[in-house]
Parts: structure tokens; C-alpha cells; sequence
């Protein structure tokens, strides 16, 4: 009697339980699609990618999907306050906190600083996910695991950034009477533009690191090096010039910190504007900017080798999600 009445119940039980684990996998499924982070292999987008004759080997980042720090080393006059303004907006849809220095100096860092530092983040980052930026050179982040970490920045093209920083710095000295770039050129090279180019000047020098040789900028060293370290510890280096694919590579590189870009002011790809030197920049003429990339030759090659680095893992993602809202160059 008894076994009549239960075995039915028992068998809606077992059609409900397994209809509710249906519901909850096809859930599981829509929602890693819409946040990004069931992401291929890199050894599945390699393959699918030499289909279609693109050595993408070296170009693949290493770093995990999911740290628990993003560090952002900034360079000056790379869409710094672009970034940050972004990363703000981001903490608050995305449930992690942001902590911005507000030094703007001190971009080498001696041994007590840099444990100092090591240790805050490994604390903080225990109970929460952070992320942090401050204008700073590289640094090995030793004494993290294998994937709770990872780096990130913007770059510039060369000659615009020269430019920038070159009324930037006036304005900021105060100086009564504001150099032209192109009379100073024509007149006195040696008073616009040193014979080598400071670390504190290179974008190379904030990837590099705090080597001697990264210091001295000196027969290629510091390039080759600031190249290595991008390869093997940044997950993602965008280019101030195309913001647009720069936040999308971002989204999917790191979905924890850069879901929900788009619904952002400062992810829709507009440069926020620097209004304290923007009145004091006149046009540069061609033949000054001819000049300055020829200055720059190896600060131009390692602004190419990024925005190269950038498309290549722009190209990946879209071959691996059927993703056709990339708008990327050849």
C-alpha cells in the first residue's frame, strides 16, 4: 500500500531534481558567455589561429584570467587619468576596490618600499580583489603565487607623447614665457631635446624595470628587456590611440576587473582631456615631428612591438568567441 502511494513522489522528486540541475547548467552556460570568462586555451586559439597563417606564439599572454591584484604601472601622459577615472566607475559595478598614489615622483623604488608595498597588497588582497596604480618602473612581484597577480599599462605614440610632455612640463615650471618646439628646434636642439633620453622620460624605462641597464637606456638592453617583461607578465598593454580595442581586450583578458567597460563614462573611448596644458600647445609641424621620430627610434619600436602585441590578442579573441565587433588594422 504504502510502496504504491511513495514511488510516484519518488519518481517526480528524481524528474524535478534533474530538470532543476538542467536549468541551472544551461544558466551556468549563458552567464560565462555574457561575462567572457569561459575563454580558450592557449593552446586551442594558437591552433585555431595558424589556421589562418598567424604566428601568434609569442604574442599570447601567460598571466591567468582571474588575479586577485591588477597592478597598473601608469606612464605618464598615456590617457593616466582615462584609466583610473575607468577603474573607479569599474570598482563599484564590479565589487573590487582601487586604490590610486597619489605620488607622481618617486618612480624608482628602493628595497623597503618595494616589501613594504608587496606586503600591504598580499594582505589586502587575501579578503578582497584590488587593484592599484601609481606612476612606477617594474618590479618582480615575488612572494605571490602563480596567478594572483598581474600587470597592465597604456603607451603613447612617441612623437605625441614627446609633444605633450614638452608644454606639460612648462606649464608646470611655471615659466613666464612658453618655448615654441618648433623655433626651439630650429634654434638650439640641446635645449629641447638632450643628447640621451632620461629614464624618467621613456616609456620603455616603466616596462624595463629597476636594473641598472634600465636606468642608463644604453645599447638596446632596456628595450629587448622591457619587451621580455611585457611578454611574460602583462596581461594586457593598450595603446592611448585606440581605446576602443584596448577596453574590449581588456574585458576579456581580465573579466574581473573590466566587465561592464561599456556602461561606463570613461569606457565609451573617449581621451579625457588634461585641461591644465591643453592651452599651451601649439601645432607641431612636420618637419619637428620628423626630427623627434628619428630621436625616438627605439621608443617607437617598442610603441609598434605593443600596438602589434595588442591586435594579435585582439585577433585571438575574435577567432575564439565568433566575435565580429573588433574594428582592428592589417
Amino acid at each position: 500500500m504504502y510502496r504504491k502511494i511513495y514511488e510516484p513522489r519518488r519518481m517526480l522528486v528524481a524528474l524535478a531534481s534533474i530538470f532543476l540541475w538542467l536549468v541551472f547548467l544551461i544558466f551556468l552556460q549563458n552567464y560565462q558567455a555574457k561575462t567572457g570568462r569561459k575563454f580558450q586555451a592557449k593552446r586551442e586559439v594558437q591552433i585555431s589561429l595558424k589556421t589562418k597563417s598567424l604566428d601568434v606564439s609569442k604574442f599570447v599572454s601567460a598571466v591567468p584570467l582571474h588575479p586577485r591584484l591588477l597592478i597598473y604601472n601608469r606612464v605618464p601622459k598615456c590617457g593616466s587619468s582615462t584609466m583610473i577615472g575607468l577603474l573607479i566607475e569599474l570598482s563599484k559595478l564590479n565589487g573590487f576596490v582601487h586604490l590610486h598614489s597619489g605620488n607622481y615622483r618617486d618612480i624608482w623604488l628602493n628595497r623597503t618600499v618595494l616589501e613594504h608595498m608587496k606586503l600591504e597588497w598580499l594582505t589586502i588582497s587575501k579578503s578582497m580583489r584590488l587593484s592599484y596604480d601609481r606612476h612606477m618602473l617594474y618590479f618582480n612581484l615575488d612572494g605571490f603565487k602563480e596567478g594572483e597577480a598581474a600587470w597592465m599599462n597604456l603607451v603613447r605614440d612617441p612623437v605625441e607623447r614627446f609633444i605633450s610632455r614638452f608644454y606639460y612640463k612648462q606649464q608646470n615650471e611655471a615659466t613666464e614665457v612658453i618655448k615654441n618646439l618648433d623655433s626651439c628646434v630650429d634654434t638650439n636642439v640641446s635645449e629641447c631635446i638632450p643628447a640621451t633620453i632620461n629614464y624618467t622620460e621613456s616609456q620603455i624605462s616603466y616596462f624595463c624595470g629597476h636594473e641598472l641597464q634600465c636606468l642608463t637606456l644604453e645599447d638596446g638592453w632596456a628595450l629587448q628587456k622591457a619587451k621580455a617583461n611585457v611578454e611574460k607578465f602583462y596581461s594586457v598593454v593598450g595603446i592611448l590611440e585606440d581605446l576602443h580595442t584596448t577596453f574590449q581586450v581588456l574585458q576579456h583578458v581580465l573579466p574581473d576587473f573590466f566587465t561592464n567597460y561599456q556602461f561606463t563614462f570613461h569606457g565609451i573611448g573617449r581621451i579625457v582631456a588634461n585641461k591644465r596644458s591643453e592651452n599651451f600647445q601649439p601645432p607641431v609641424s612636420n618637419v619637428t615631428k620628423k626630427f623627434l621620430r628619428s630621436y625616438l627610434r627605439e621608443e617607437i619600436e617598442f610603441y609598434k612591438f605593443i600596438k602589434r602585441r595588442l591586435y594579435v590578442q585582439a585577433k585571438m579573441i575574435a577567432l575564439s568567441t565568433n566575435d565580429t565587433s573588433y574594428d582592428l588594422e592589417t
